[in-house]
């Protein structure tokens, strides 16, 4: 969890830094091909990190949630063995 949350803290501060540089360029009004081109891949790249991040975390919940359903499972099980030997 640590981990995915610095992650995402760093995607942020990616995310950030490259609306600031949009700006810049938007307001120099001389932006190059090449220049935009840079940023829209940057933009790209953040946006795969943050749909790596989102498949991470959603096993993550699927595990947890597994583990959970199983553990309920298992005491569930045990209370009724518990029931029938008294």
């Amino acid at each position: 969890m640590i981990d995915a949350y610095r992650e995402q803290e760093s995607i942020v501060a990616d995310r950030l830094a490259l609306a600031e540089q949009r700006r810049l360029l938007r307001e120099a009004s001389v932006a190059s091909a090449p220049d935009k081109k840079k940023l829209d891949l940057a933009d790209a790249a953040i946006e795969d990190r943050q749909r790596a991040l989102n498949d991470k975390r959603l096993l993550e919940s699927m595990r947890q949630d597994t583990v959970d359903a199983l553990r309920r499972s298992y005491l569930s099980h045990c209370l009724i063995e518990e029931d029938r030997r008294k």
